[in-house]
């Protein structure tokens, strides 16, 4: 029985194949060329499906590393947590820890659904110590309705609180005397990732000396920051690195050393409308 089914089996595997192949049996002469794509067009469309194939890795590798900088930033943050909660035992306080878990009452919410959430919870919660202009928000409908709305904005959010939280430390919770990187950088609970990735302090020299370019990061301020009402404003906050240019920016000048004592924002709104030489 073995012998009977082995030997159909390689006898059903012989079959010929499609007539559409019957075209490599025909000699070139015979064959009809005329619905072929050129060389050259099949050049072309190559480089392009490399090119979507290369941004598509690109995507896949900074979403890696957006993982992997967010585990790490989690894990100093429970360490963080561990140790506030043996401090509050050791002081007897232990039922204000768990107490304080879910239970919000009326204080800062954790998280922002999307961008314009995330902007309309800053000028409700945050505006002692930061400041986001009436013209700030631009083009945000692509960014609130994009499969990473929900991701964006509560980044978002998370930006405008380290910001916030700079300026009040700046100001009197500690007189921190260096610039928002530096104080990202010393690891605070509610800092922002001090990495080229996330943060970025000035533009390019190239940027910063094309007039075009630089036109673009003059944005406005408070007038109180200054009388023309608006700035030279280069630091930024890159919520998303991957995202294309749709992935949001949120460009910011810092004052707390000035009259006003905030930071102000003057640009939230989708990388294109802020190019670069590479864009």
């Amino acid at each position: 029985m073995d012998r009977i089914v082995y030997g159909v089996c390689a006898l059903s595997t012989r079959r010929r194949p499609p007539a559409e192949l019957d075209i490599f049996a025909t000699p070139v002469a015979a064959v009809d060329l005329s619905n072929f794509m050129s060389i050259d067009d099949a050049d072309g469309l190559i480089r392009e499906l490399q090119s979507q194939l290369d941004a598509v890795q690109e995507d896949a590798n900074e979403t890696v590393e957006e993982h992997d900088a967010l585990a790490r930033d989690l894990s100093m943050k429970v360490g963080h947590l561990s140790r506030l909660q043996k401090a509050l035992n050791e002081q007897g306080l232990h039922n204000l820890f768990y107490e304080t878990q879910h239970d919000l009452g009326a204080g800062i919410p954790d998280e922002a659904d999307s961008v314009e959430t995330a902007i309309i919870l800053a000028m409700d919660w945050l505006s002692d110590w930061l400041v986001i202009h009436d013209d700030a928000p631009q083009a945000l409908d692509g960014i609130n309705t994009s499969a990473k709305a929900g991701a964006w904005g509560n980044t978002t959010w998370r930006g405008f609180r380290a910001l916030a939280a700079f300026a009040e430390t700046r100001d009197g919770g500690g007189g921190f005397a260096g610039t928002f990187y530096d104080w990202c950088k010393s690891d605070p609970p509610l800092g922002w990732p001090a990495t080229p990735k996330k943060l970025s302090m000035a533009e390019s020299d190239t940027v910063q000396k094309n007039a075009v370019l630089s036109a673009k990061r003059v944005l406005p301020v408070s007038t109180e920051v200054d009388p023309e009402g608006s700035v030279l404003m280069l630091a930024h906050l890159k919520i998303a690195e991957g995202g294309g240019n749709l992935a949001p920016r949120v460009y910011f000048y810092d004052d707390t050393a000035g009259p006003t004592k905030k930071v102000h924002v003057g640009f939230v709104g989708p990388h294109h409308l802020m190019p670069n030489t590479r864009s």
